[in-house]
């Protein structure tokens, strides 16, 4: 597991307060991890959450709608549209920012990445071996819904579409953790499709612990990196930042510790203007 770090404002005008994920730092990928009292950087597009699985594009100019799916029936235009509705944004011109707000649910933010000449195939020279497709990014927010609507695979077909020759890497920010997030058997026959404990293919060991009957208190992150693994990102690739247990921790919003009242934490990630983010490190 690698570190996370914690800045307090940068040349670029982001907000206070950010965890920063090493594996993008180390990519030259613009983001951040909020807390609370983390400013919004400007500029940051997001959609309204909703708990599923839909993904949308925010490319295009400042201001513009959220981008419609492919193969979805256009609506009619409105006279004042309110931001569409979605649990992932995904994005490919560089210096466009997108985010997710979560309090307890799971962030995820990926990049699309080039991959360095380590991964040159036997006979390849590194310069025909280094893809052209353009850097992108994906927020993701992630609660029990979402990952039971397949809003994590979901976002990773939409992120390969948009760079097919790429390699993708993730990290995952603060959540609340299996001490404070008892779930019953429907929730369990949603994510697992049964309301006892899934096999190994389905989920990971530690994913699950018995509480009272017809109860487990249930650990949203590991569920969110094996479902990344499923859908095809190495292990190597994934970074969880170490953090505690949103609920337990007053310096994270938590909905099931304030309720209503809890606010919600903004995590960023933006397609690198620089020519020289948007590589896997070794």
């Amino acid at each position: 597991m690698t570190r996370a770090r914690q800045t307090r404002g940068s040349a670029a005008g982001q907000g206070a307060g950010f965890l920063r994920a090493a594996n993008l730092e180390r990519a030259a990928v613009p983001h951040g991890f909020g807390m609370r009292g983390s400013a919004e950087p400007p500029g940051v597009r997001r959609a309204a959450q909703v708990h599923g699985a839909r993904v949308l594009c925010a490319d295009g100019p400042a201001g513009a709608a959220l981008s419609q799916p492919a193969g979805e029936t256009p609506r009619p235009p409105h006279r004042t549209e309110a931001p569409r509705e979605a649990d992932a944004l995904y994005a490919t011109h560089p210096g466009v920012t997108i985010g997710v707000v979560t309090a307890d649910c799971v962030p995820i933010l990926l990049a699309a990445l080039a991959p360095t000449a380590a991964a040159t195939p036997a006979g390849a020279t590194p310069a025909a071996a280094t893809p052209t497709a353009a850097p992108a990014v994906a927020a993701i927010h992630a609660g029990w819904r979402g990952l039971a609507a397949g809003v994590i695979e979901a976002a990773v077909a939409a992120l390969r579409r948009a760079a097919p020759r790429s390699a993708l890497c993730a990290a995952i920010g603060p959540h609340i953790g299996p001490c404070c997030y008892e779930v019953d058997a429907p929730v369990l026959t949603a994510l697992f499709d049964s309301p006892a404990p899934p096999s190994p293919q389905l989920a990971p060991p530690n994913a699950l612990r018995p509480t009272r009957p017809g109860h487990f208190l249930l650990n949203l992150g590991a569920v969110a990196q094996h479902r990344l693994t499923r859908a095809g990102l190495p292990a190597a690739h994934i970074t969880t930042i170490p953090h505690p247990c949103t609920r337990c921790a007053p310096h994270f919003a938590s909905y099931r510790r304030d309720g209503p009242q809890s606010g919600r934490m903004l995590h960023w990630i933006a397609v690198p203007v620089s020519p020289r983010g948007g590589r896997v490190a070794p």
